[in-house]
């Protein structure tokens, strides 16, 4: 049998019980019954076209076709999203230009879902009366079409007119696209939890998956590329440790971006917890986010994951008990550890105080040194070519690669200190938004609470992972549609609280009424 029949069939084995879980977890609560059921069998219908085709331009083909045709009953094209974001490994192939150029572009899972989801979602959007809503989340979307219409001329400037307008394409497709159809798609509270949910368990599904490729030593995937057609091509930084651990890829085709999406549905497993049908259901799941964590053996996720946790556990009302709870809980399993005979082996994968590749540290520090001797160079723009600066060539490793290994300094050597600023503008924007909202009376109850805190600990978590990565695979897929789920978060904190401010004028314009009026005051006795 082939070896991605083999895979397909772990793959399946996986899906369809963890499926059935979430189907008693979620279904009423978070997902209406006939949008789970039609969500999963589109996730195993895109599952079964990746592994069956046999060809990457028919798979693209077919499940554009299948995708195009359900999204005309989905009513949260967002969710839909979510859920089959991770569903195949993200492999790349050009489109011929056919003489008239190179290429078109490079087309791969995620755009396909873009063109084939987000599109016709956005087009239905444009045929409705634009939205009247406003505030101060309205500044985000400036902001960052400000960074977009800035890294589209910075582009111009040094590329050709073919490559330039390439990019223009490629930063409308995979960055304004999908944050234009959740921040105007989501608009209401259930509608974000459901979109949360979609992600938790997408990324649940390949969490289990993650931990059978560590332990069975097999990455299930990479047999998809010669079954699609596709040239072979081994990941990098493959093991970690004196034995050799495999560290696993699954869909994400790296194992840094793999912890980073396991760190994001960590976070939101937090906030959706108390929604889930029972107690265990909810504990399960943030174990198994967590196995499929430890799992990719990436440290950089890791501490995000820690960031992002204490964030979201000490913000709102009964934080530093929370604290307490989390700590007091910590020492007890790290107790426990510390009794079996695999202790020493997990010290030393720790950061900062493990003993595994510490390589991997200087690496780091190198680059950061390095990185400021060019970025001073040209620091207000950048230059794109980067990478060819002679200073940089120690920096290149044995793949014969200079990996740039954190999204910020390849942003400032590439876009200066300009660029650089208007990357980050968004989230800090949008986190200060979140740290405000939850701090409104309207936004204190048992339902936003509890997604306010999870949301603004995952852009605590991203905003330190990124920084010992480089934006590859999935990592810039995941932040751009965390940024807009926190924009939705705000609108609808923003929404609650003009109706709590409406309801207290309401009642207390009825209560001076009643006291001016004897004889109101009389009838509500």
């Amino acid at each position: 049998m082939p070896e991605h029949f083999r895979a397909l069939i772990v793959v399946l084995g996986v899906a369809i019980p963890a499926f059935w879980v979430a189907r008693r977890a979620v279904v009423g609560r978070l997902m209406g019954r006939e949008d789970f059921n039609r969500r999963c069998k589109l996730w195993f219908a895109v599952t079964l076209l990746a592994f069956l085709s046999h060809d990457f331009w028919l798979y693209t083909i077919f499940a554009s076709l299948v995708l195009l045709m359900a999204g005309k009953k989905e009513h949260n094209p967002a969710a839909l999203y979510a859920l089959l974001v991770v569903a195949v490994p993200g492999f790349e192939q050009p489109i011929p230009g056919m003489g008239l150029m190179e290429h078109i572009f490079a087309i791969n899972h995620v755009r396909m879902l873009h063109l084939a989801i987000l599109l016709p979602a956005a087009l239905r959007l444009a045929r409705q009366p634009s939205d009247p809503a406003s505030g101060p989340w309205r500044i985000c979307d400036g902001l960052l079409l400000t960074y977009l219409l800035y890294s589209f001329v910075h582009r111009s400037m040094f590329d050709s007119v073919t490559g330039t307008m390439r990019f223009g394409f490629y930063l409308w497709l995979d960055i304004w696209l999908p944050y234009f159809v959740v921040t105007r798609t989501v608009r209401s509270v259930a509608a974000l939890k459901e979109c949360m949910a979609a992600l938790t368990l997408a990324v649940s599904i390949t969490a289990v998956l993650a931990v059978f490729e560590m332990t069975r030593h097999w990455l299930l995937y990479e047999s998809l590329r010669q079954a699609l057609g596709l040239p072979i091509s081994l990941p990098m930084y493959l093991t970690r440790g004196e034995g050799g651990a495999l560290r696993a890829n699954v869909t994400s085709l790296n194992a840094i971006a793999l912890g980073y999406t396991m760190m994001i549905a960590l976070i939101f497993s937090m906030g959706l917890a108390r929604q889930l049908a029972a107690r265990w259901q909810a504990l399960f799941s943030m174990l198994v986010l967590a196995a499929g964590l430890f799992a990719a053996l990436s440290r950089g996720p890791w501490v995000g994951a820690a960031a992002g946790i204490v964030t979201a556990m000490a913000l709102g009302p009964g934080g530093l008990k929370r604290l307490v709870a989390l700590v007091v809980l910590g020492a007890m399993g790290f107790g426990v550890l510390l009794l079996t005979p695999y202790a020493d082996d997990f010290i030393d994968l720790l950061p900062f105080v493990g003993t595994v590749e510490p390589g991997s540290v200087e690496y780091r520090q190198r680059l950061f040194d390095v990185s400021m001797i060019v970025f001073w160079e040209s620091p207000i723009f950048g230059v794109p070519d980067f990478l060819l600066h002679p200073a940089m060539q120690v920096m290149r490793q044995g793949q014969g690669i200079i990996d740039i290994v954190n999204t910020y300094i390849g942003v400032a050597l590439s876009s200066g200190a300009v660029g650089l600023g208007l990357f980050v503008a968004p989230f800090l924007w949008i986190g200060l938004l979140l740290w405000r909202s939850l701090r409104k009376p309207a936004c204190r109850d048992e339902e936003l609470q509890p997604l306010g805190r999870s949301l603004l600990g995952a852009l605590v978590g991203v905003a330190v992972t990124i920084a010992t990565v480089s934006s590859i695979t999935v990592i810039p897929v995941f932040y751009w549609m965390l940024l807009a789920l926190c924009v939705t978060f705000v609108r609808q904190a923003d929404a609650a609280s003009v109706k709590d401010k409406s309801h207290a004028a309401v009642r207390a314009a009825t209560y001076g009424a009643r006291h001016d009026n004897p004889y109101l005051g009389a009838l509500s006795q």
